[in-house]
């Protein structure tokens, strides 16, 4: 019963990050276990997740995990 406005006011609120933030760190997070076990280009996993290009995954990545995603790729994958 509250507006989006109100809705995203609230989530700020109580975790410190608007959904948006969350929605893309959400998708980063569940984009590791490909990255891990498949052999998937970052391109296909990146676009699968919900991000628009590459180069915006690329940039989350980094800035989350101080690595790229192919760099993150081979030091846990397999």
């Amino acid at each position: 019963g509250m507006s989006k406005y109100q809705f995203a006011h609230l989530f700020k609120e109580e975790t410190g990050i608007s959904p948006y933030s969350w929605l893309q760190l959400y998708r980063l997070f569940k984009s590791q276990h490909p990255l891990i076990f498949t052999d998937r280009s970052v391109l296909t996993i990146a676009l699968e997740h919900g991000f628009n290009s590459v180069s915006s995954y690329n940039h989350l990545f980094r800035k989350i995990y101080n690595k790229t995603p192919t760099q993150f790729r081979s030091i846990h994958g397999k």
